[in-house]
């Protein structure tokens, strides 16, 4: 059983309710009773990105900790975790998507934009599905995008990926705020208008919310 298969998908509201999921404040939660009842597994999806799960013992109401313990050996234990497994697979499956970026600020940023302007991560290249855009609804321009490159294509001699963040700026403000580590020229834009940022916490991501911000104002014209 993957403890983290939930950690590894973005999950549809609806879909979660379509489930049998409860909303309940900043979250949703889903039970199932295991092993011919003698066993709860609750599901806890919270609204901020974050997941996870626990096993209670009915009888006693507390946590049955083995549920979670890689390895634990016996065949009372192993039958417990192999019926959460195939819940876990079965709510992946009906009510998530694999996530396509793995930092967390490239999840913050896709949350807030959602939240705060109604737009989704744009999927446009099949040649580069790990590469989106996200835009105005009014006029369809481009507010960011978000990447997956190279890290040398940024700084560094390493050839890990690493993803980032292209927003628009207003060039004067381009000259004052690039300075090859924190803030770098566009990467594959125009590099008059935009600005890359790495997501990687070299940037605090309440000034990326911030530049987020200033970019959507800058895609009205």
């Amino acid at each position: 059983m993957n403890e983290n298969v939930l950690e590894k998908c973005v999950f549809d509201e609806a879909k979660l309710l379509a489930f049998g999921f409860c909303p309940q404040e900043g979250k949703f939660v889903y039970t199932e009773k295991i092993l011919d009842g003698q066993f709860r597994l609750e599901v806890c999806i919270f609204k901020n990105g974050e997941a996870g799960w626990e096993v209670f013992d009915e009888d006693t109401g507390e946590i049955y900790t083995l549920a979670k313990v890689f390895g634990a050996e016996g065949a009372f234990v192993g039958e417990v975790r192999l019926q959460v497994g195939e819940i876990l697979e079965r709510i992946v499956h009906k009510c998530g998507t694999e996530k396509v970026f793995k930092s967390l600020q490239s999840e913050q940023i896709e949350r807030y934009v959602r939240e705060k302007y109604g737009c989704d991560f744009e999927y446009l290249w099949e040649k580069t599905p790990d590469n989106a855009v996200f835009r105005r609804q009014d006029n369809k321009k481009w507010i960011g995008a978000v990447l997956t490159v190279a890290e040398n294509k940024i700084y560094g001699n390493l050839q890990k990926k690493i993803e980032i963040l292209d927003f628009r700026a207003k060039p004067e403000e381009i000259e004052e705020i690039v300075d090859g580590k924190k803030y770098f020229s566009g990467y594959h834009m125009n590099k008059k208008h935009w600005v890359t940022v790495c997501l990687n916490g070299s940037v605090d991501i309440e000034e990326i919310f911030y530049r987020i911000d200033e970019s959507y104002l800058l895609a009205k014209k």
